[in-house]
Parts: structure tokens; sequence; C-alpha cells
């Protein structure tokens, strides 16, 4: 088959989300580059025949940024600044009551403050939470000696989060040397 039959066959072949639309151009060694349309829309760019052939190129590079897009997204919930407001409340709920290590656990996990089973999973926090209401509000605990589960926790305002602080004993200072009554 010559040339010019094996460019009539590469008229309008797809590959992958290009159409081969019209032959552009030659190199010196007489490999061939076609003009090709996307399946997004984008303006037609030049692809070589054997990149085409090979499977090399698929797209405009469209389908190249869904795919980082989807694998770098978690449970629809990471945008490309980075995680969800909800997904880093979830993720910092985890850290303080299950990470001894963590700068407040000492606060959380380390008086007894748990995580319902449940909302181990982030899927199930957001399904119970939801979005929350505006970038003032934060999780709070309905009961602050309570666990946090689906019943004790809210989307909060900061003056509904300083009605509800818990009861803090006071500190007791002793001198070196107690007064002798």
């Amino acid at each position: 088959m010559g040339v010019i039959e094996k460019d009539l066959i590469f008229k309008g072949r797809k590959f992958g989300l290009l159409t081969a639309t019209q032959l552009s151009s030659r190199d010196s060694r007489g490999r061939a580059f076609w003009l090709c349309q996307c399946d997004c829309g984008s303006e037609p760019k030049e692809h070589a025949a054997y990149s085409l052939k090979r499977g090399d190129v698929e797209s405009c590079g469209c389908l190249q940024k869904k795919r980082t897009s989807e694998a770098n997204t978690t449970h629809g919930q990471t945008p490309v600044s980075g995680h969800s407001p909800e997904y880093r409340t979830w993720h910092m709920i985890l850290n303080r009551c299950l990470n001894p290590k963590a700068d407040n656990y000492n606060y959380y996990g380390g008086r007894g403050i748990s995580v319902c089973e449940r909302w181990l999973s982030f899927e199930n926090f957001f399904a119970d939470m939801g979005t929350r209401p505006s970038l003032k509000h934060s999780i709070d605990r309905k009961n602050t000696n309570g666990n946090y589960e689906p019943n004790n926790c809210r989307w909060a305002t900061p003056k509904e989060q300083a009605n509800n602080r818990r009861k803090r004993k006071p500190k007791i200072t002793l001198d070196k040397d107690p007064p002798i009554k």
C-alpha cells in the first residue's frame, strides 16, 4: 500500500479521544504528522502518526488531567488546593483521639474521648455531618466529655463553641514552704 492510500485510511480514524482530521506535514524521514481533534473540543493539535498508532497519545492532554484529578480526589472531597475543610476536620478528630503523639492527644484521646466506629470512615462522617455551613463553623461536641459521634456533634460558630467549654479545675499552686497556721 502506498503513502497516499495509508494517508486516506488514517483520515477520520479515532485514537483514544483524538480523531485524525488532516495530514499536516512529514518530517525529513517521511513520517506523517496529523492534525487531530480531541473530543473535549480543544484546538486541533499535531501528532505523529506513529505515536497515535502505538497509543502513546490518546488526547490533547485533557485525559491525563482528568486521570490525575481522579487519582488525587479523596471521596470527592479533594479540590485542587488540598483537602476540603470537612476532610481536614475529620482527620484532626482522628488524630487527636487516636494518635498518642498528637500535640493535643492528652485533652482528647488521653482523657477517654473516642471516635465512634462509624466515623472511622470519612464517607460516613461526611454523610452524618454534611458540609460545614460557613467558614466560621467548626466541629463541636455538645457534651464536652462525650465522644465524637453523630448525636453528640454539630457544626458550631465560635460563639457557640465558647459557650460550650468544659469546666476546668482551678490550678492549685503550692509554695515551697506552705504557710503555718
